[in-house]
């Protein structure tokens, strides 16, 4: 009889092998379970019910219980942060992202202590275990404990000393942007910390008259590691009152990382009373200068040169077409006339809100002050007479006679307007006279000696005497946004105190308002040129002519093609960059724009020196405030020029360039 069954039949082969796969199960759970043993973390899994479903002995002895104990807790026995029900709600949120954080636990003995934890939530035969690593922190928040005790108590230390200390990177020095800046912030600056930390930093501060001085004796430290610094400044708290202060700072090396460590401290009260007061002025004058004519030149100098170089480029270019005794030829000459003027005046504003010196030469200034009342006589309204007395004796000044045009101009527009629809007249006197001690009540700071006497006196309304002291401040005016900046007067304070003299006001309301301005005469007799013209300067060498105003590549190009040179030209730098670094020998000189997009003047001037390090290189520039002369040419460029450029000066300055870049021996 044959007998049936629906157990299926095994081979011994099969059964050999479902049971190796059995022991290696066995084996597998064996060293997991090795694994979880051995972890210097304690681990614990929990059922749905917060209950313990398994756990290795480093959990049970962290929270004090034996193995077996800890299988009949829940995690409310070790973890009294929350009650069970919402322990309970926590739990059934836990997935299998989990969650990290960190809590307290209590052992058996109901000591307490920091633990970190990390959990995530898993599905094993249709049941939701939550598997929990527990990492005792106790050590770790008793370290960050003391070393916040430490913090506080070195802030607490450099918060109550009476000057400020600071930390900041090598590569920072020059913005001074500082990781560490605390101290007696408020009582030397007016600003409270948290102030200084959003709006202000320290550079800020500084007088600008100490700044660059600072700026360069702190670059010395990328120089000299062993170098330290005692320096003494002055700078500028949030009441504007001036103060003086010192500083001290040294380099110091953490691992590879160079810090600048330094304190500041305020030593006003160890200055004189009167020096005080004497600089304190001082910083007033330049900070109005700079308010009033510093932003604005600086921010139109750049594009109104660039504007200025495609004009007079076109000028020379077409006047070189046109027969003298032309009437074009004669405007020609005009627009290039009034070029050189609107050059030398953007030089002037960007010269004076920089506080350098003007470029001063003797003259005559009554040439001057004849050419400024022509101009006028033309551009006022017939209403207002002009009228004008000189009589200097031919005495020589030492000025910047664009700067005193200036001076002339802005007094006379200034009674113009004050004048306006009425009919009146403008009186521009000048003479030659001596100063005693005292002979000008107003002007007592001024030498005894000979001087130029300037009036101008207008018949207009008058000054009210309540307004009479604020009218050189920069910005103060008595007319509409719309008919008046009020810079014109306090250019004009500043113009004449670079140059040593003084400027008054006299007013009688509803009569007559006269200003009189005093320049020191100079013992000078003027010299008329006898130079011979120069020989025209040509060349047949390549040039690669870069600016991103096409206009003045094509000025470029005509120009120095018409004296016999090769050029090639680019408004894009990039495209400059990748011509000569695929043909280096092509040319013998790179032109190049300072301010462009994608790669400015200087970096592209690196690029090519590491292409070819003998290449000679042109940088100009219409105005900018990153790179100055000395820096460019301390860097190594050829030559450093500034816009707008006459045809002959282009010229002149690449033969020169080319030459010295032959011939050593030649003077910088």
């Amino acid at each position: 009889m044959r007998t049936t069954s629906n157990t299926p039949a095994f081979s011994v082969e099969e059964l050999k092998s479902l049971q190796a796969e059995i022991a290696e199960l066995k084996n597998a759970e064996t060293r997991l379970r090795k694994l979880v043993e051995q972890s210097r973390d304690g681990i614990v899994i929990l059922d749905s019910d917060c209950k313990v479903f398994d756990a290795n002995q480093k959990f049970a002895d962290m929270i004090g219980y034996t193995l077996n104990e800890v299988y009949n807790l829940y995690v409310w026995d070790w973890d009294k942060t929350f009650p069970p029900e919402v322990i309970r709600e926590l739990a059934l949120d836990v997935d299998e992202s989990g969650h990290h954080f960190e809590t307290v636990h209590t052992r058996k003995d109901n000591s307490k202590f920091d633990v970190e934890l990390s959990n995530s939530g898993t599905i094993v035969g249709g049941k939701k275990l939550i598997f929990c690593i527990c990492r005792d922190i106790t050590g770790r928040k008793q370290y960050e404990a003391r070393l916040q005790e430490s913090q506080e108590q070195l802030t607490t230390f450099i918060d109550n000393i009476q000057g400020i200390a600071y930390q900041i990177m090598l590569a920072d020095i020059d913005t001074f942007t500082p990781r560490l800046f605390r101290g007696a912030i408020e009582k030397i600056t007016g600003y409270t910390l948290e102030e200084f930390s959003t709006k202000k930093n320290w550079n800020n501060l500084i007088h600008p008259d100490d700044l660059g001085r600072v700026k360069a004796i702190r670059k010395r430290f990328q120089e000299n590691p062993y170098f330290e610094a005692a320096l003494e400044y002055r700078c500028i708290a949030k009441d504007e009152s001036l103060h003086w202060v010192k500083e001290h700072a040294r380099l110091v090396k953490i691992g590879t990382t160079e810090l600048l460590h330094g304190t500041i401290f305020d030593i006003t009260q160890q200055k004189q009373a009167e020096e005080e007061k004497l600089k304190l002025e001082e910083q007033i004058r330049h900070s109005q200068k700079l308010e009033a004519i510093g932003t604005l030149a600086g921010g139109v100098a750049h594009d109104f040169n660039n504007i200025l170089s495609i004009i007079m480029g076109y000028s020379d270019i077409a006047i070189k077409t046109i027969p003298e005794k032309t009437p074009a030829y004669s405007y020609i000459h005009q627009i290039s006339k009034a070029c050189n003027r609107a050059k030398d005046i953007i030089q002037q504003l960007l010269t004076f809100s920089r506080k350098t010196d003007p470029k001063k030469k003797p003259f005559n200034v009554e040439p001057v002050i004849t050419e400024v009342l022509t101009f006028l006589r033309s551009t006022l309204p017939s209403n207002i007479e002009i009228r004008q007395n000189l009589n200097t004796d031919n005495e020589i000044i030492l000025a910047d006679p664009t700067q005193i045009h200036q001076v002339i101009m802005n007094l006379c527009v200034n009674s113009a307007q004050s004048i306006e629809n009425r009919e009146g007249i403008i009186t521009v006197t000048a003479s030659s006279v001596f100063s005693c001690i005292n002979t000008f009540e107003s002007c007592r700071d001024l030498p005894e000696g000979h001087y130029i006497k300037i009036e101008v006196i207008d018949n207009g309304p008058g000054i009210q005497p309540e307004i009479a002291d604020r009218i050189f401040d920069p910005y103060f005016t008595t007319r509409s946004n719309s008919k008046g900046s009020g810079m014109g007067l306090s250019v004009v304070l500043g113009i004449v105190h670079n140059h040593g003299g003084c400027i008054t006001m006299n007013s009688r309301p509803a009569s007559e308002t006269t200003f009189t301005v005093y320049l020191p005469v100079v013992n000078i007799k003027t010299k008329v040129s006898t130079e011979n013209k120069e020989a025209p300067c040509t060349g047949a060498e390549s040039i690669l002519f870069v600016d991103d105003e096409e206009d003045i590549t094509i000025i470029g190009k005509l120009l120095l093609e018409d004296q016999g040179f090769r050029v090639q030209t680019e408004v894009n730098p990039l495209n400059a960059l990748t011509a000569f670094r695929n043909n280096p020998d092509n040319y013998d000189l790179i032109f190049t724009d300072m301010t462009m997009p994608n790669l400015t003047g200087d970096a592209l001037f690196r690029e090519v020196r590491k292409i070819c390090p003998r290449i000679p290189v042109i940088l100009c520039t219409g105005h900018s405030d990153y790179i100055n002369q000395e820096d460019a040419l301390a860097m190594g460029v050829s030559a450093y020029i500034n816009k707008p450029l006459r045809g002959k000066e282009l010229v002149k300055v690449i033969r020169y360039v080319l030459d010295k870049s032959k011939d050593s021996t030649l003077p910088p």
